[in-house]
């Protein structure tokens, strides 16, 4: 008889515990956020500081200074296009970020 009680008691338990953890879930849930412009904008901008110390140097100044005004919108159209090819298709597919949605829709 007591290892009956025993046993409905831990059964009470893990039922509890399943509700519990439920409840957490759909906490979890609920918390989720959008990325937003502005995170976006947080992220570029933390790219760019981090990165400017590597890519100001001598090699890169001289580099600059002999690329034409195409070297330079070829090399912006690179970036910009591998940035929404890459970041926009990984946004689209867990659907957050409207503006670059309605943008390759």
């Amino acid at each position: 008889m007591l290892e009956r009680e025993k046993i409905e008691r831990i059964e009470k338990e893990l039922v509890a515990l399943d509700k519990k953890i439920s409840r957490v879930a759909e906490t979890l849930e609920s918390r989720k956020q959008n990325l937003g412009f502005s995170d976006l904008i947080q992220e570029l901008t933390g790219a760019v500081i981090l990165a400017f110390p590597f890519a100001a140097n001598a090699d890169i100044w001289e580099i600059s200074k002999n690329m034409s005004d195409l070297h330079v919108f070829v090399l912006l159209v690179s970036i910009v296009s591998g940035f929404l090819s890459l970041s926009g298709t990984q946004i689209l597919e867990t659907g957050r970020f409207k503006i670059l949605q309605d943008f390759f829709l």
